[in-house]
């Protein structure tokens, strides 16, 4: 994520990966995983294979958010912060992966709305997952910290959709319980 291998004569054979070409991956990963990709999943094709594409696309985004919001994918960052100027930092980081996954739940497509809250519920659940992470797995590094930090910021985008009606504002009082629970756990440190 945050290192390549270079092999181009005259060049550092591992390199930290510039923030501009790990923005442009997010960008890509947003606009061709994010936003539920219908178009591979046509209706005369889907009904002839008894494909469950749902299942597909959850599955899809789930484990993409899961790669994003990973301790590890967090801590790579930090550590390549602390080597180059060129290098991704985390809160901007964190900042772009929110933007991906937190957008309007207003789509004319209700089916694109029903992902993205998937999406959102997936997020906070990894949060939750780097915070209080399995038993016997420690967290040496500062990625904890910036979880923590990056839960405040869910935590005010959540309460600033109370006036959500109907399914979303379910889905938002939802949302703050989750983090309401992972908040308790963490802080009682069990």
């Amino acid at each position: 994520f945050s290192k390549y291998v270079n092999n181009a004569p005259g060049q550092k054979p591992n390199d930290i990966v510039p923030r501009e070409l790990q923005k442009e991956a997010l960008q890509w990963i947003d606009r061709n995983v994010m936003e539920a990709p219908m178009w591979l999943y046509p209706e005369s094709v889907v009904s002839k294979l008894g494909v469950n594409y749902i299942e597909e696309i959850n599955s899809r985004q789930q484990t993409v958010i899961a790669l994003l919001l990973s301790p590890n994918a967090v801590m790579n960052l930090i550590n390549a912060s602390m080597q180059s100027a060129e290098a991704y930092p985390v809160e901007e980081y964190l900042d772009d992966v929110f933007a991906m996954v937190w957008k309007p739940l207003t789509d004319s497509d209700e089916q694109q709305n029903t992902f993205r809250r998937y999406q959102q519920r997936t997020y906070v659940d990894f949060i939750g997952t780097a915070l209080n992470p399995a038993q016997g797995s420690t967290q040496r590094s500062d990625a904890i910290l910036y979880f923590e930090q990056h839960l405040d910021r869910v935590e005010q985008h959540l309460k600033s959709q109370q006036a959500s009606a109907g399914l979303n504002a379910l889905h938002y009082k939802n949302l703050l319980l989750r983090l309401k629970k992972i908040r308790e756990k963490y802080e009682s440190g069990k």
